[in-house]
This record gives structure tokens, sequence and C-alpha cells, in this order.
């Protein structure tokens, strides 16, 4: 039997952060490893609303299923490789709920509920955005928790004689697109980030581009994510020294709900960034950067879920009309291939229309280099070289038709390893700073940072790191720094 949707059913259930802070101090203060894991396997790291408490859910899931003990140090450190900068402060918060873990059945039962219902209603409100029919509710209820839904499937056929051809209008000619999805990747401490600012400035602005002096931005205001970088400290004085209209350019910070404030996340918020972004009313860019740090929940190496995150990005890009660039780092895997040298999935490159990638001039090792991996809107577009001179980008003017492939084949081998070493032995001091951690934990944390397991035994000689086999034959081994007693 369909149904009219009362308008209540489209109302967001409520936040239920005290409950998810409540479950995690369970499973950290409960001092006995079989408790932990009886508790840990009734619950699942996506069943938290709170993107931080999602990511605490995964890695305690993770040390659990690992054999290893729950060690406040080494979660503090595992929580800030994944991202989450005040990670000590997240930690505390979950702290103060010690006092309700001994209702920690009664706090998993509302975890699991309140995701049921955000799916649901998520779902529903899709749906109806989407303007999809066949929308019915379950006959016993029109209570939230108890909708169904059942929609008939069938083709959506386009008859292209029905399709109006259309020209694409560009943010910056050939380069960049108006209501497309643009990726831009490459090592951290490059200026990706400087570049994403000075294409804001231009917007602000409405001055020319850097290869076009006949071409000026089209004007109008910019929606910024920065996950990386202090608005304060950072964001501001770089627009100030590029001379931007700051008045035209808006951060989305955080997710309000009430007085409950968390970090935005693309796979619940899509939303709220279009709804900010029309509020703006001539929003032309919008600039994410980095992707991963708003992708929580998301395996980023699995292509579908990639894919579920991202293409609804194409879909906000096109009603919106702005440009949304994505800012993305590289990985570690070596290799000339460009297209396979962005961190994470395939599915990022694929969804992106147009690729670039900053990387340092292999002629020249104090210039920058930005140059095409992708374009499947533009015949033919070179690259162009920078400079990042007194907080400002200073673009060459002349054409780079070195490839994406070669400057990345090309890119000099002296200085890397002792740089990889450099990266490899701060992680271990840093790890190590609170006492002795078993290797195989050490091991994953590398990894996930992009320190390969054999940078990190070769520093671990250097540093002179002592290590020692716990629980006989088939025991653990334990890594600690010089002088520090196991």
């Amino acid at each position: 039997m369909s149904v009219k949707i009362k308008e209540e059913l489209l109302e967001a259930p409520e936040h239920t952060y005290d409950s998810e802070r409540t479950l995690l101090a369970a499973v950290i203060l409960e001092p006995d490893h079989a408790k932990q894991t009886e508790i840990v396997r009734q619950f699942r790291a996506e069943w938290f609303y709170h993107c931080d408490y999602k990511i605490v859910a995964s890695r305690l899931i993770g040390m659990v299923s690992r054999g290893a003990g729950i060690d406040q140090a080494l979660l503090v450190q595992e929580l800030k490789a994944s991202g989450i900068s005040d990670a000590a402060l997240v930690v505390g918060g979950i702290y103060r709920q010690a006092a309700n873990t001994h209702l920690w059945q009664e706090h998993l039962a509302t975890v699991k509920d309140a995701h049921i219902r955000f799916e649901r209603h998520y779902k529903l409100k899709r749906m109806l955005l989407d303007n999809k029919t066949g929308l019915a509710l379950d006959e016993a209820s029109l209570d939230i928790s108890t909708i169904t839904f059942r929609t008939a499937s069938q083709a959506k056929v386009i008859c292209m004689n029905d399709v109006q051809p259309e020209s694409i209008t560009w943010l910056w000619p050939q380069r960049i697109a108006c209501g497309k999805v643009t990726l831009i990747s490459g090592d951290p401490g490059l200026g990706k980030s400087f570049v994403s600012l000075d294409l804001a400035t231009r917007v602000t602005l409405g001055t020319p581009w850097p290869d076009a002096p006949s071409s000026s931005a089209p004007r109008g205001s910019v929606l910024v994510l920065n996950a990386e970088d202090d608005a304060a400290d950072t964001i501001r004085p770089r627009l100030d020294a590029m001379g931007a209209d700051v008045g035209q350019i808006h951060l989305l910070d955080a997710i309000r709900t009430g007085e409950q404030e968390r970090h935005f996340c693309l796979l619940h918020d899509l939303d709220i960034l279009e709804q900010a972004a029309g509020q703006l009313g001539d929003c032309r860019l919008i600039i994410i950067d980095p992707i991963s740090s708003y992708l929580v929940g998301v395996k980023q190496n699995d292509s579908g879920e990639i894919r579920q995150a991202l293409d609804p990005l194409k879909g906000l890009a096109q009603r919106t009309g702005a440009a949304v660039v994505l800012i993305a780092h590289l990985n570690k895997s070596g290799g000339a291939n460009a297209l396979y040298r962005t961190s994470g999935s395939i599915s990022i490159i694929g969804m992106a229309r147009t690729a670039w990638v900053v990387t340092k001039d292999p002629e020249d090792q104090t210039n920058r280099l930005i140059l095409p991996m992708k374009s499947n809107l533009a015949a033919e577009v070179f690259g162009l070289g920078f400079k990042i001179i007194d907080s400002q980008v200073a673009w060459g003017t002349e054409p780079v038709k070195c490839t994406a492939d070669d400057a990345l084949e090309r890119r000099p081998s002296r200085g890397r390893p002792g740089k990889a070493s450099e990266e490899a032995k701060s992680f271990l001091r840093e790890a190590l700073q609170f006492g002795p951690q078993e290797s195989s934990e050490l091991e994953a944390m590398a990894e996930a940072r992009g320190i390969s397991q054999r940078t990190l035994w070769r520093v671990k000689g250097d540093l002179e790191i002592v290590s020692e086999r716990i629980g006989g034959r088939n025991g653990k081994w334990l890594w600690k720094l010089p002088g520090i007693e196991f």
C-alpha cells in the first residue's frame, strides 16, 4: 500500500554521540582481552555516525582482532596517522564516559538502532530528491524504523535525438571545467594547496589565467574544505599574500547539529555541501583538500566503495555549475604510469573528467610542474611550470611538453632514501616515546604512513632500537628505544 509520507519521516534522527563514546570507552577501559573481544564482535565501525568515532571503532576492531591489547598511546598514534590531528582530545572525550561503561549493552543497542534509522532516513531523502517512483511504506506502521522500499527496477533509456548538444563551460580554458570534477595529485609539500588557493584568488577577482591572458576567470564565490591547514595561520595569510577577495571565499569548517560539531563526511553530508554552495548564490569553485580526509568509513583501495562515495559529486557539480577540484596525495608505489600513482583506488582518477599531477621539475628542482594525467574534455593540453615565491604562485608562461609519466620516471632518486629514512626515524621515535610496542603493530602503522618494512628495519638499526620477545617461543616481539626498560 502506497501512502503519503509524513513530514516527520524526513527529519533526521537524533545523534547518539554519548552512546558512541560510552561503547568505545567500554572497549578501551576493559582490562580483560576476552571481554574486549566479546564487545568488539557485536558492533561494526560503520554504525558510528561521528566521523572521528567511526575511525576509533575501526582501529579498536583491528587491534583486538590482531590479539593486541588496547594501549592509549598507540591508539592515539594510529588515530593521528588516520588524519585525526586532535586524537588525544578525541580519546580524552571517550574516557570521560567511563562511569557508564557497565551499561555498554544498552548503548550498543542505541548505536545500532540509530544506524538503522539514519540509513533509512538518508535512503528516503535521496529517493525523494532523485524523484524516484514506486516508494511504499510497510503497511504495519509509518514509524521510520519500519520503512521498507519496494522500487520496481526499470531501464532509463534516453533517445539521443532528445539530447540537446551543449558546449563545455570552462573555469580555466582547456584545464578545469565548470560543472565537472577535476583532480590535482602530488606529493606533500610541492604546492598543490597553493595552486588551489591561486585558483580561488583568480575566481574572486576575475583575473586572467597565466597561459591565457585574454581569458579571465568567471568571477564569483569559492567554497573550501581543507582538513590539513589552519584557517587563521595558514589559509588566510596565503590568500592575503595572493591578493584574494577574502569576502568571496568561504570555509566549510564543520557540520553542526544543535551544539554538537563534527567533521564533514562525503558519505553523509553531500546534501549539506550542495546547500552551502547554493546559499552563496554565485559559487564558481569548490575545493576539497585533501579528498582522503573526507572519505571516513570508505575503503580507499576499494573501487566500488570509492565510486559509491564520489559519484554523487558529479551530480553536485552539474547541478551547481561549480568546478569541483579534489586534492589528493600520490602513493609510494613507484613506477612511471601516472594514472596509478594517486593514493587510493584508480576509480578516483576514473571519476574525474580532468586530472593533473604536481611534481618537481626533473631539470630544475626549484621549479614545480603541473602536468596533465588525463583529459576527457580537451583534445590536447600542455603542462605549466610554477614556483612558490613569498606565498604566491609565480606561473611560467611557456607550455611544458614533458608528460606526467616522464616527470615521475625521471624524478631524481638522490636524497630520496635519506628522506624516507628520516620519515621512518621520526615515526619510530614518536611511536616508541611512551615505551615498548609490538613490532607487528609498528609495521602496520608504518605501512599506513607509506613507510616500507625494509626502510623501517633499516632505521631500526640506525636508532639502535632493542627488540625482545615476550611470552616464550610463540610470544610477541617488542621494540623499544635504547635506555627504556621493558
